[in-house]
């Protein structure tokens, strides 16, 4: 064995140590909900390479937030994320030893069980009803978003996560709904409970048309969410679209 191929297999020996550590401390306090996800996210870039999964639904925020954590590294070679993946658990855990072997356990497609984060059905969410103004906004339903709206439903009426039907509309790349709701004076810049606008939404879920029509329409690219991003800093490739540039040109004139 050749000492390129030594170090690779002690860095996946390391690897797969610091991944059982994880997976023995699941269910305990050890490790916060934003450490856990990043752990996730490098774990899944390490063992299954870039992300390239859609978007989980509304009705599964913690698939959301994992399928975030993923796909926020997908540049991050894999050896580099295994590195980042160890370093986080020596950090983050005094009974870590380098040197232990072992296997994650309680594996599955996403690594270690990491408890409060682990797949499986969500807790009550079960979303809007059949029909409702969020819905319907989602599957681009021109014709029935047209007549809710025309009886009276009201245009930013918030679901439990604090949506408006623009953030569905957004999130799924839904144009002509999108456009419609704009015309009818949907609050362009409504905030969810993480902070995050409609174009947020568009930007991470990479519609960059979606993105371009609420920036005409007059929504503010600026803001920033609860965690101090902008909609142009939640997606790398979301980052090199032209309308930002011109959006910050203007903001120099």
């Amino acid at each position: 064995m050749d000492e390129s191929d030594e170090q690779a297999t002690d860095l996946e020996d390391a690897f797969e140590a610091a991944a059982a550590i994880v997976a023995s401390i699941a269910g305990s306090d050890s490790l916060k909900t934003d450490a856990l996800l990043h752990l996730y996210g490098l774990y899944k870039q390490a063992t299954s390479g870039p992300c390239d999964t859609f978007r989980p639904s509304f009705f599964d925020r913690k698939a959301r937030a994992k399928w975030a954590a993923w796909k926020r590294l997908r540049e991050l070679p894999s050896d580099e994320a295994k590195l980042q993946y160890i370093g986080l658990v020596k950090s983050a855990c005094p009974d870590y030893d380098g040197a232990q072997q072992g296997k994650p356990r309680g594996g599955g497609p996403g690594g270690p069980v990491f408890s409060s984060l682990a797949d499986g059905p969500e807790d009550s969410q079960n979303g809007p009803p059949l029909g409702s103004l969020h819905l319907l906004a989602s599957e681009d339903d021109l014709p029935a978003l047209t007549f809710l709206l025309d009886n009276g439903a009201d245009i930013n009426q918030r679901d439990d996560e604090g949506c408006t039907a623009l953030h569905w509309a957004a999130d799924r790349g839904s144009m002509q709904a999108l456009k419609l709701l704009v015309s009818r004076g949907a609050a362009l810049n409504a905030k969810d409970a993480d902070g995050q606008t409609p174009m947020h939404y568009a930007a991470l879920s990479e519609h960059e048309e979606a993105c371009a029509a609420l920036v005409k329409a007059g929504a503010d690219p600026s803001l920033r969410d609860s965690a101090g991003k902008r909609p142009e800093d939640v997606d790398d490739h979301a980052a090199a679209w032209g309308l930002w540039q011109a959006h910050h040109s203007d903001d120099a004139c």
